[in-house]
């Protein structure tokens, strides 16, 4: 059973490819919609990364990694 961080993965790869293909089939142009593909998945992993950080204590252990012990 894969995880529920690679099942969001996979899904928003699906909505980012579905919205690429309704882009094509609107507006017949395939460069115009893997432009757009690209640069909405390279926002996304930027978005991603931001979201993921987490501040570290001094001795390197994450604050709610303290707390459980």
């Amino acid at each position: 059973m894969p995880s529920r961080k690679n099942q969001r993965r996979r899904l928003t790869a699906a909505a980012m490819s579905a919205t690429s293909a309704v882009l094509f089939a609107h507006s017949g142009d395939l460069v115009f919609s893997l432009a757009m593909l690209f640069l909405s998945s390279w926002f996304y992993l930027r978005y991603w990364r931001f979201k993921n950080l987490r501040v570290m204590d001094d001795d390197g252990v994450r604050p709610e990694e303290a707390e459980n012990g």
